[in-house]
């Protein structure tokens, strides 16, 4: 009999998986009771698994409740049941109430309860399961990283869950996406095209997910090219036909800027539903291209595809003047039919379709009807049609009627009202709306404070605008030009060009008067990248390429790391004087290149120019890093002898370093004792540091204490004569030199370093955790 239930029973298992037709079969649990089998954890877990696979939870819940014996698989099928049906809190309870019961979780159970924690969008309960993940053992399971991954995506902790991810020891095409797909949600969009291309490389094929969530990253015309490479890929796996995947690639060209080519993906597309169609209808009204996107929404109705709000709302977006006004009441009057009138978002829509048409009486009628007009987002579409439609009065009559009724402007409203003071009739009311900016705290915003100093810019109050801009937080390239226009404006032609060279200078964008003050800024942060597009507009803009540009672009180039551009620009300047020579030789100095330094200084000299002081050094610099002695001690003696140039101490710099280099401490002591100056700390600091190479304790020992005499809080000497001495292996000396430093209160300056990412510079100290 048993034996016979049994089979019974894997039927009904069977039966229930495909059908979910558990009351059309005989209810085995009555048996189970019955024949005593209830203690069997098996018998009971598949029992539990029927119910689940029903859908039914609180049968499965009311089997659970009355098991005997439980294990791992039983907290499973529970935990992931209310997990996967939407019940993240009876889930995350359940896993509790497992750990309390003693049962081990295995990745599984981490697995679901980590899912809980996502959908209900705890990130802190979810850190505590990955603590229990990392003492269990189970950090590096592919399943459990990835419910990680999707858990801090899904909780808005994106480097948290990148951090997940680099630390998965295997990865699926699952995880994958949900990466990419969490890099495109939150806009960082080269990180999901690399990470795109870093599955390629491991051999991961992707999936119509995949490519869904890479097209989901391509929004701009920039990222045309890229959109359809991707295409390619789509057409040699065979995903272009998928309408989900065809719909994202139709939306992806539209977006970019390409409507012919989402077109022709649309027409391509075998199936379509309401997103695919409503994606074309927005595209072609984005575009620009209103009467398209009204006839594709005509086609859609033809092809018995109920338009949804969205797709109204798409179709509403496209009436953009008067001449589609028959449209919108068209449009209406179907909305009306369908149901959809009564949303939020539609009637907002239709209000701003209305406006759009130049037909406020039913802009406003449509305001009147709404019975959610309190919200903010609705008194800003009736103040933007007001202005749209030239109102300016009513537009500020209605924003003082919404803060009568308690509501608070968001920054949109406030640059929308302050649109409305457009000459200096209302600067009185664009100054009130100026205290309540102040009052609220939304001067930090920067569309807010564009929008004011474009109003008294507007008002012809210079003096105003110039106030808001200097206090402006943040700025973008809008508010360097509204505030450049306002200027102009007035004739105050010298005040706007200033501030133009100030825009340049905030890297907003480059111009002809500050290209080499921008060029040292970025030589002095090693921006290779920014100092290339400053070269750029230089060509661009077709000046010429005087002394003192060419200079600083030679200098740029040398300190960027790119000491061949540096010559390129070199050798093709039409007039090279003594400024562009030393440039050059210096360049090739800080590269550590001495023998190329030489052979120019050499070249320069044929060619009849006369060295400086400043060729003396990068040539001196030169001999010390090809470790010519003889030659160094010769050309310096030939600065007055034969050029008749004094040398400088920077000059006696020089030489301390030849001679310290080559080993020769004793003569760069000497040296040091004849100089006609007083050695400064960059002559003592060169000899303290050629100490620590050759390990003399004795002279370094000398230079520090006259450092320290100098400066006593120069912390590089302690730490300096420190190392001499550990070098040494004095491990006393070298201790109580850093206790003496200790005592004195002194800080070793932490060590920093910068590097060039994304065209901003990342600088890195040490200690800091910022960039992790």
């Amino acid at each position: 009999m048993i034996q016979k239930f049994l089979r019974d029973f894997h039927r009904w298992i069977s039966i229930a998986t495909s059908k979910r037709a558990l009351r059309e079969a005989v209810c085995p649990q009555t048996f189970i009771i019955k024949t005593g089998l209830e203690c069997d954890v098996f018998l009971m877990n598949n029992l539990l698994s029927l119910y689940v696979k029903c859908q039914s939870l609180d049968d499965a819940r009311n089997v659970f409740d009355k098991m005997f014996v439980r294990d791992v698989i039983s907290w499973n099928t529970i935990i992931s049941a209310y997990s996967q049906y939407g019940h993240g809190v009876d889930a995350l309870n359940f896993f509790c109430r497992m750990r309390r019961d003693g049962t081990m979780p295995n990745q599984f159970t981490f697995s679901s309860a980590i899912r809980a924690c996502a959908a209900l969008g705890i990130q802190e309960e979810g850190k505590q399961v990955q603590v229990h993940v990392i003492k269990t053992g189970f950090e590096n399971d592919i399943y459990v990283g990835s419910a990680l991954v999707d858990m801090y995506v899904k909780t808005w902790n994106i480097d948290d869950a990148r951090q997940v991810f680099d630390n998965m020891p295997m990865r699926d095409v699952i995880t994958f996406n949900t990466m990419i797909g969490g890099y495109a949600q939150h806009g960082n969009n080269e990180d999901a095209l690399q990470l795109f291309d870093q599955l390629k490389w491991v051999s991961i094929r992707p999936d119509r997910i995949t490519y869904a969530s890479v097209l989901n990253a391509l929004f701009t015309p920039e990222a045309l090219e890229k959109g359809r490479q991707v295409h390619t890929d789509l057409i040699k796996f065979g995903f272009e036909l998928n309408t989900s995947v065809g719909t994202s690639l139709a939306s992806m060209y539209a977006k970019c800027g390409s409507i012919d080519d989402a077109r022709n993906v649309f027409h391509n597309m075998t199936e379509f539903n309401v997103v695919s169609w409503t994606i074309m209808i927005a595209g072609y009204a984005q575009a620009g291209y209103g009467w398209e996107a009204l006839e594709l929404f005509t086609q859609m109705q033809q092809a018995d595809v109920k338009p949804d709000q969205i797709a109204f709302a798409s179709a509403f977006s496209a009436c953009t003047n008067s001449e589609f006004l028959t449209w919108v009441k068209q449009l209406h009057a179907i909305l009306m039919k369908s149901g959809y009138e009564a949303d939020f978002s539609i009637r907002c829509a239709l209000v701003t379709a209305y406006s759009k048409c130049f037909c406020i009486v039913d802009a406003c009628k449509m305001f009147d009807r709404m019975q959610c007009k309190q919200d903010i987002i609705s008194w800003t579409t009736m103040l933007s049609g007001y202005i749209h439609n030239g109102c300016c009065e009513e537009a500020l009559k209605l924003f003082r009627q919404m803060q009568k009724t308690g509501l608070k402007p968001d920054n949109v409203t406030i640059v929308s009202v302050l649109s409305a003071c457009t000459d200096r009739r209302v600067i009185k009311q664009g100054k009130q709306v100026h205290a309540h900016i102040l009052k609220t705290g939304l001067e930090i915003d920067v569309s807010v404070g564009t929008a004011l100093l474009t109003m008294y810019a507007n008002c012809r109050s210079t003096n105003d605008a110039q106030e808001v801009f200097s206090k402006m937080h943040l700025r973008d390239f809008v508010s360097w030009s509204a505030m450049i226009a306002g200027y102009a404006q007035q004739g105050l032609v010298e005040e706007a060009l200033k501030l133009f060279c100030q825009m340049q200078q905030a890297g907003v964008k480059p111009n002809q008067f500050i290209f080499a003050s921008v060029l040292m800024a970025c030589a002095s942060l090693a921006s290779l990248q920014q100092g290339k597009s400053v070269h750029g507009h230089i060509i661009k803009f077709g000046l010429l390429l005087d002394v003192f540009i060419g200079s600083a672009l030679i200098d740029m180039y040398a300190k960027c790391g790119s000491i061949e551009y540096a010559k390129l620009v070199f050798d093709k300047m039409s007039r090279v004087d003594i400024v562009l020579w030393n440039s050059m030789i210096a360049g090739y100095c800080h590269h550590g290149h001495g023998s190329e330094a030489l052979e120019l200084f050499k070249q320069m000299q044929h060619e009849g120019i006369q060295p400086d002081h400043i060729t003396f050094v990068g040539v001196l610099s030169a001999f010390s890093h090809v470790g010519l002695v003889d030659d160094g001690c010769y050309y310096f003696d030939s600065m007055s002898r034969q050029h008749g140039i004094t040398p400088r101490m920077e000059h006696y710099a020089c030489m301390v370093d030849l001679l310290g280099r080559a080993g020769l401490l004793k003569e760069a002591v000497n040296f040091i004792k004849v100089m006609p100056y007083k050695p400064d700390t960059v002559v003592l600091r060169t000899l303290l540091g050629a100490c620590r190479i050759y390990g003399n304790t004795e002279i370094g020992k000398h230079a520090a204490e006259c450092l320290l005499e100098n400066n006593p809080e120069d912390t590089a000497t302690y730490v300096l004569l420190s190392n001499i001495y550990a070098a040494a292996g004095r491990w006393d000396e070298a201790v109580n030199v850093r206790r003496k430093m200790k005592d004195e209160g002194l800080i070793k300056d932490p060590g920093s370093s910068w590097i060039e990412v994304k065209n901003k510079v990342q600088v890195f100290v040490a200690g800091d955790a910022s960039h992790l």
